[in-house]
């Protein structure tokens, strides 16, 4: 889907059971690779953890496997 001000990049239906570092760092480096500007996480518990933490580390330079 895309428009003048809106490209959807990626979306997954994939339920995870718990907000892993392992999700975390795949959601992130999907983030950084596609190259998003924003994260928007729609559900809730788990989605809403894994995405709040990608938006945190979105702007950090570290790379996924440096995260503890």
């Amino acid at each position: 889907m895309t428009s003048d001000n809106f490209a959807l990049i990626g979306a997954t239906g994939h339920i995870v059971p718990l907000a892993t570092m392992e999700a975390i760092k795949k959601a992130l480096n999907h983030f950084r690779d596609t190259h998003c500007d924003m994260v928007v996480a729609i559900g809730g518990g788990k989605v809403m953890d894994i995405g709040k933490t990608v938006s945190a580390l979105s702007s950090e330079p570290h790379k996924p496997e440096a995260i503890p």
